[in-house]
């Protein structure tokens, strides 16, 4: 799924506002959580001046009746919830609102703890009168304002967050859009330019970043459509180029193989890289060996001819490739008679750089019969096959200048 930098931009602002929002209401319902503590602490020390006060002189004067209508004029499910009144010697003489067989329970240390997590918060108080001591005195003190002070507080701040944050996203998808028009221009040119279509010319709007990275695109397409167009000229040329080598190939090709000369051609490192058909008759080799990449010695041992004189051969095969220059022709004499001719000549690149040579083998057995016929019926009879006039004469001429 692709999400647009628009809408990332707007859900990383809302996640940021929402996170402040957050702790803001957190920190303001603490404080505002601690102010009411300090008010409900405050008025308990108040009430427990006043009870103190109030309830000081009839337990002094054990007028129990009076102590408990002021317990019942200070009773309301609001304030104190409830009031136990003991003497000094911890008789239970008045209460409002508690159940006399329950016992009490043990008072709380820390109003600030326990908001929250009841709705009373119970204490107790010694009656004092001067300094004697006449009672004491069990009460205990609504919190539940407290609870509903903080769910009010929640409520109000929630409400409020959700409205920020909506009015935020608006704000922040109407400046996202403001922010983000042109790298949506910018976003579609390059779409035009991985598909091909290098013609792309975007307006440029402003002035900022956003307006200079257009303009740079602009001049990178321009750039690109005509580095492409010379590629492409450059492609045509070099097809036309090609389809010309491969002509000059083709017949090159054909008139190597319509050649009675075998050529083989090796690289470097000795190795075959073209040979002709006549090659392979020369050297009686099967049509089916394939001869590229093999050495030379390879290439004999394939071979179905014999060599009369392999040692003589051997010593001026080394002789010549110890050696980048022409060599001479060379007579390779075969054991079935025939007479080969052997010339090497050295290939060098442009640059004068030796990368292979040129063997070229020519079978003269025929040329040399024939030359040996024609001396054969020069000197002799052609009836008797004995030696003619012409070869009389050469003889004795031959004989005199040896006397002589």
């Amino acid at each position: 799924m692709k999400v647009s930098l628009r809408l990332k931009l707007v859900l990383a602002s809302v996640v940021v506002e929402v996170v402040m929002l957050t702790l803001l209401v957190a920190n303001s319902m603490r404080l505002i959580e601690n102010s009411l503590v300090d008010q409900a602490a405050l008025r308990i020390r108040e009430t427990t001046s006043l009870l103190n006060a109030s309830l000081a002189g009839p337990l002094a004067e054990k007028d129990y009746g009076t102590a408990q209508e002021i317990l019942d004029e200070h009773r309301s499910e609001e304030g104190i919830a409830y009031l136990v009144l003991f003497d000094a010697v911890g008789r239970r003489v008045a209460a409002s609102g508690w159940n006399a067989a329950r016992p009490l329970p043990p008072p709380d240390r820390d109003i600030a703890a326990e908001a929250g997590r009841k709705d009373l918060f119970h204490t107790r108080i010694p009656i004092t009168l001067g300094d004697q001591i006449y009672g004491t005195l069990h009460f205990g003190v609504s919190t539940r304002f407290l609870s509903e002070a903080k769910r009010h507080l929640v409520r109000q701040s929630l409400l409020i967050a959700l409205a920020e944050v909506a009015l935020s996203i608006v704000l922040l998808t109407a400046l996202g859009y403001w922010l983000t028009r042109h790298l949506l221009l910018l976003t579609r040119g390059t779409g035009k330019v991985a598909e091909g279509r290098f013609d792309v010319a975007l307006p440029v709007r402003s002035r900022d970043e956003v307006g200079r990275l257009i303009a740079a695109f602009n001049a990178m397409a321009a750039a690109v459509r005509s580095r492409v167009e010379a590629l492409e000229e450059a492609e045509r040329m070099q097809r036309r180029y090609l389809s010309q080598v491969q002509e000059e190939q083709a017949r090159l090709v054909s008139l190597l193989n319509a050649m009675n000369l075998g050529i083989l051609f090796v690289g470097t490192d000795n190795r075959v890289v073209y040979y002709n058909p006549a090659f392979l008759r020369i050297w009686i080799v099967s049509e089916g060996e394939d001869l590229i990449g093999r050495t030379t010695t390879e290439v004999l041992n394939s071979s179905a001819s014999v060599l009369a004189r392999p040692d003589h051969f051997s010593k001026h095969l080394l002789e010549v490739a110890g050696t980048h220059e022409l060599s001479d022709s060379f007579e390779i004499h075969m054991a079935d008679g025939r007479v080969v001719t052997q010339l090497s000549y050295p290939v060098r690149d442009p640059e004068n750089r030796f990368i292979g040579r040129l063997w070229i083998y020519e079978d003269i057995t025929h040329q040399r019969q024939t030359a040996e016929q024609l001396i054969y019926l020069a000197e002799r009879d052609s009836l008797t096959g004995l030696y003619n006039r012409h070869h009389f004469q050469e003889e004795l001429t031959r004989m005199i200048a040896d006397a002589d």
